[in-house]
């Protein structure tokens, strides 16, 4: 884990928590072999200060930003051929669900699955680095399209919510964010 990590964990589990006393639990820890121990309030007071974007400091207290503490994420793709798939994930319950919609293709005699399932807790992290808030809102190709791929992630927040679609052009962090999800689902989306 690396110290931005442990620090937003142990935000997120104690709530708003003081600058020494996130330092003092860190210490007490020991979660990261490379650093040396101890761990100084300037040492945290730094880390803090390069991600205003995860962090907001308010007197002693540091605490996540609203618009960074996530709620849910639904996730929706479909393409010319079955099945079409929507994902939702709440990260507050710490659960999701996967809809199958076939249109064309013959379901009886499908036998249920099971899959291997990743975790919340794990894809939540792997979303604060993919950064879905800096995506455009649409992603649309510039010549005509007859097929392809239709998709869309919407991310709520206790601040905002983000939205982001598009139809057969996708961001740059699209194949990292279908691996994150087909890891926590257990299905391959590519």
């Amino acid at each position: 884990m690396t110290m931005v990590e442990i620090i937003f964990d142990l935000i997120e589990k104690n709530g708003p928590i003081s600058l020494s006393a996130l330092c003092k639990q860190i210490n007490q820890l020991h979660l990261i072999e490379d650093i040396t121990y101890p761990v100084d309030v300037s040492d945290i007071k730094a880390i803090i200060s390069r991600k205003t974007d995860l962090f907001s400091v308010k007197g002693d207290l540091v605490s996540i930003r609203k618009d960074m503490d996530f709620l849910s994420l639904s996730f929706k793709i479909s393409d010319c051929q079955d099945p079409a798939y929507t994902v939702y994930v709440d990260f507050k319950r710490n659960y999701f669900y996967v809809f199958e919609c076939f249109f064309v293709q013959n379901i009886f005699g499908r036998k249920p699955r099971t899959v291997p399932i990743g975790s919340v807790e794990e894809f939540k992290k792997e979303l604060y680095q993919i950064k879905i808030w800096n995506w455009e809102k649409d992603y649309q190709p510039e010549t005509l399209v007859l097929g392809g791929t239709i998709w869309s992630v919407k991310l709520k927040t206790k601040g905002m919510t983000f939205i982001s679609k598009g139809l057969q052009t996708f961001p740059n962090e699209w194949d990292r964010f279908i691996k994150a999800l087909s890891r926590l689902t257990g299905i391959c989306f590519s």
